[in-house]
């Protein structure tokens, strides 16, 4: 089964996609670049909680300078899968939710927050902030860093299943690729799924289990294999 990542995939990864018997093409249809914010207004401000909804955001955050004060003894909260572990391999355990959605929802409900700090990039989705400044949390975003659509042709051939990421990553990948009735989009979250369904709608899209390349792997066998 031909399958197209629409990021490039670690050695491990691949060799978990051989197993199962995919044959991956690998693009980037984003790149990301670093922000300098280290004289942004944000930074002066006191909040109860941190929030990190995307591993770029983490890396962003820690990469730029020793900010680890500014985080140190609040509560932070992260979207699980790869986020939350990049931030327990820096010693932080974050409060979790599966999407930026359910995270807001766990902040609300831990019932002392009163003011966050999103650490975020230049085209986070607005759900986060609507939630919280809806439940009276004030709200202010830090973008550390910025994604670029890079808008390209996919590798000439049929994909039985394409893999898509965010939906920045839907945008881009669409605004160079028109939708293929007889490709499947897995999708690693939800919001994602949202986006390909609005752009695919005559196609299969389906949501992996967890928020991992090798969960979406599971799902396009699953879906594409076993249940036909």
């Amino acid at each position: 089964m031909k399958v197209l990542s629409t990021k490039q995939l670690d050695g491990n990864q691949l060799l978990y996609a051989d197993k199962l018997g995919l044959k991956i093409t690998t693009m980037d249809v984003v790149e990301t670049t670093g922000v300098n914010f280290e004289f942004n207004p944000a930074l002066l401000k006191t909040y109860d909680g941190v929030v990190f909804t995307s591993q770029n955001a983490v890396n962003g955050f820690f990469a730029f300078g020793n900010f680890v004060t500014i985080i140190s003894g609040k509560k932070i909260f992260a979207t699980s899968g790869r986020t939350a572990n990049a931030l327990a391999q820096r010693g932080f355990i974050p409060m979790m939710g599966k999407n930026a959605n359910e995270l807001a929802d766990v902040i609300i409900n831990n019932k002392t927050v009163k003011s966050v700090m999103h650490i975020c990039g230049n085209l986070k989705l607005d759900v986060l902030e609507e939630k919280l400044t809806g439940a009276k949390i004030s709200y202010t975003p830090l973008v550390v860093y910025e994604t670029i659509l890079l808008k390209e042709k996919a590798p000439s051939g049929k994909y039985d299943a394409v893999m898509l990421y965010s939906p920045s990553g839907v945008e881009s990948y669409f605004s160079a690729n028109k939708p293929r009735e007889k490709t499947a989009y897995c999708c690693i979250g939800d919001t994602t799924a949202a986006a390909a369904i609005k752009t695919a709608p005559a196609s299969l899209v389906f949501e992996a289990k967890e928020p991992t390349p090798e969960s979406m792997m599971d799902c396009i066998v699953e879906t594409l294999v076993v249940k036909k």
